[in-house]
């Protein structure tokens, strides 16, 4: 069974879903065993799948997660909920790979259309880079009875052939403990299958350095081995290299693929996408600094004092000008209510007061996501409502978001945004 969520949607009524042997109380229990894991994986504290009022919702975050081996369930991201035929999920892996905020959940498998497997990989080989410098101090070991011939006596001799003639030298054995075994084939292996597909320049220089230090091995294991517990912080490394050898278990019907679970962390991914389509969008006239620690003002403890700084989430400054930022923008990833008196939170209205104060800006946009649609195109951006508090103006903006499925898409929302947003300036 597939259940299909939109993030932060109104949810779907969980008495009109289920029959048969799953209940009410199983679901809850294979949601907290998916929250765990969601949140190991993220870093996070927050749960993002909940029942609330009869009704399944997903918060934060986007993707595919299987939950048993029954069901699996699909978060499209609010920003996308307006792609046909599954497009939000080859524009969700590209926002991933290229933002790197999203990760790949090893231990548990869904179909996947085999149209994003390049991002796919590419996201592995990012995966599998971090993980092998994160381990590599501590490299996977095993024992292992080795033949070779030598005229030096460096192990045990076989005698039935100590006399055969040998041109190499004497038959010997030995144990040996070192890093030729399956377990690190398996994951070079994997290494040399993505590294054609990943762009980062970095990432690759990692990925050959590491193939080069586990050195020839033999054949990867042909079976999930498990890893000793003395190198358990290999295990997801070897997991995911194990799903790559596999060819991700790979199931080319009806172009789908069995592929690892993948989730994304929503407002980072938006917090990363408003920031470079400003970047992009406004050229070289403009510089756009990201997450610019600024100070505020002091705390005091005792005798003590420490500094108290804010972090806009970007501030644009024109080149030829002093360093007080031309204007402000702040990331929300939140649901605003269609029509009406579109408030936000006071919290969000204090927050950019202060960023404004902080830093000297006198305008800053609070930039909330919504869908493309017929008369909405991708990086349009519409002013919701303005509050003017004595010389600062925080401007609420919807900016539109669809799906990037062709060359030049991402390019085309960069420039848009930017360009709407200078409309307004």
């Amino acid at each position: 069974m597939k259940i299909s969520l939109v993030e932060y949607g109104s949810g779907i009524i969980l008495d009109n879903l289920f029959a048969g042997n799953v209940t009410i109380q199983n679901l809850k229990v294979l949601l907290d065993r998916a929250n765990i894991v969601i949140q190991r994986s993220l870093k996070t504290n927050k749960r993002v799948l909940e029942i609330s009022d009869g009704k399944l919702r997903a918060l934060g975050i986007a993707g595919a997660i299987r939950l048993s081996k029954e069901i699996e369930i699909e978060i499209v991201p609010k920003m996308l909920n307006d792609s046909q035929n599954g497009d939000w999920k080859e524009s969700l892996f590209l926002l991933a790979a290229l933002s790197k905020y999203g990760n790949i959940i090893t231990t548990e498998h869904i179909h996947s259309s085999t149209a994003y497997k390049d991002s796919l990989y590419d996201i592995a080989g990012r995966i599998l880079a971090r993980e092998y410098l994160n381990n590599k101090r501590k490299p996977i070991r095993q024992y292992r009875r080795e033949r070779f011939a030598d005229f030096a006596i460096d192990g045990e001799i076989d005698f039935e052939r100590a006399f055969e003639k040998n041109p190499d030298g004497i038959p010997q054995s030995r144990v040996s403990f070192d890093k030729i075994n399956p377990l690190n084939a398996t994951i070079r292996s994997a290494m040399q299958i993505v590294l054609p597909y990943v762009k980062d320049v970095s990432i690759k220089q990692i990925i050959l350095r590491a193939i080069q230090e586990l050195g020839e091995q033999p054949l990867e294991s042909t079976n999930k081995l498990r890893v000793p517990a003395r190198n358990k912080e290999w295990t997801e490394i070897y997991n995911l290299s194990f799903d790559i050898v596999s060819g991700m278990g790979s199931s080319l019907e009806s172009g789908e693929i069995m592929s690892p679970s993948f989730i994304v962390d929503t407002w980072r991914i938006w917090e990363w996408l408003i920031t470079i389509a400003l970047k992009i969008g406004l050229g070289n006239s403009y510089k756009t600094i990201p997450q610019a620690k600024t100070a505020w003002g002091v705390k005091k403890i005792d005798e003590k004092s420490f500094k108290v700084n804010v972090f806009p989430d970007i501030a644009v400054v024109k080149r030829s000008l002093s360093n007080i930022p031309l204007f402000l923008v702040d990331a929300k990833y939140k649901v605003l209510p269609e029509g009406g008196t579109v408030e936000i939170e006071r919290s969000d209205l204090y927050e950019a007061f202060a960023f404004c104060r902080a830093t000297g800006a006198k305008k800053i946009f609070l930039a909330y996501p919504t869908a493309t649609s017929c008369d909405r195109e991708s990086g349009s951006v519409s002013c919701l409502s303005v509050y003017e508090i004595e010389d600062i103006t925080i401007a609420v903006i919807n900016v539109a978001f669809g799906t990037i499925t062709k060359q030049g898409d991402i390019t085309f929302f960069c420039r848009k945004m930017a360009s709407d947003i200078m409309a307004i300036i």
